[in-house]
């Protein structure tokens, strides 16, 4: 990934969210396809938690995770380490230009990636290139145009708008998820060869909502709202009202905060 389209960074509060990722959890669609002897390359694999998933799984076979960042591929290693798990390594890498031959992996897999780079289609080309014939090219991305805030705050439906514009600045597609589909066939990957399925990414009950809440509240003062300020997208007052009323709708009885997720599974 170019990290100069992540808007999040990679401070402590991002890579808590990433920590709680897991196989089961966001790479659903792609477990059946895993066996024993896999070979798996995990792209954008931030703090390693999907990545070694992928390895318990693939418990004969051998699996890399790639990171633009190198706070990323440290926080990952660290993860294999204090698991005990053995065939996995990472590296840093860019999805434009994965550091392996052609027809190198059986799966290769991205998640919440695309969303923050440019040129997708591009990305998908290059991971298509180092998927074995035969093999699978995966990616689960979010539509932010279908995200929904209950209830309602003004300050909140303003922060999305900021998010999309923040997005649009750094030439990525706030809306990727809706795309994949026609972005494979971009990369070359045939209709009959592709699926999309999708399902939803929410938030919802006392604990889920105080976790979300607090931690969006926090990435305001990082590099998220360093970034509004910096393509003049907000002002510095509206950053401080963003953090304040997601702290507020962290502490709010029945809130929801939900989001389209698209699953693209392509075979080569």
């Amino acid at each position: 990934m170019n990290g100069s389209a992540y808007m999040q960074g990679h401070d402590a509060s991002t890579l808590a969210s990433h920590r709680t990722r897991s196989a089961e959890k966001q790479a659903d669609y792609l477990l059946p396809r895993i066996t024993a002897t896999s070979r798996i390359l995990d792209v954008g694999c931030g703090p390693g938690t999907i990545t070694c998933d992928f390895a318990k799984l693939a418990s004969q076979g051998e699996v890399i995770g790639v990171d633009y960042s190198e706070t990323a591929v440290g926080s990952a290693q660290a993860e294999a380490e204090e698991r005990g798990i053995t065939n996995v390594k990472f590296r840093t890498g860019t999805a434009h230009k994965l550091p392996f031959d052609d027809e190198t992996f059986d799966i290769v897999h991205c998640h919440a990636v695309l969303v923050h780079i440019p040129d997708v289609p591009a990305a998908l080309k290059e991971m298509r290139r180092v998927c074995k014939t035969g093999g699978y090219v995966a990616a689960g991305e979010p539509d932010w145009e279908t995200c929904i805030v209950h209830p309602y705050d003004p300050r909140l439906e303003r922060w999305i708008e900021v998010h999309r514009e923040l997005k649009r600045r750094e030439n990525v597609e706030p809306r990727c998820g809706r795309y994949l589909g026609s972005w494979a066939l971009e990369a070359g990957f045939a209709q009959d060869k592709i699926t999309v399925a999708c399902d939803v990414l929410h938030y919802f009950g006392a604990e889920q909502v105080r976790w979300w809440g607090e931690l969006y509240s926090k990435r305001m003062q990082t590099e998220v709202g360093e970034r509004a300020l910096k393509y003049g997208v907000a002002t510095a007052e509206e950053v401080e009202q963003f953090a304040t009323a997601y702290l507020r709708w962290s502490q709010t009885e029945g809130a929801l905060w939900a989001m389209t997720r698209m699953k693209l599974l392509a075979e080569k």
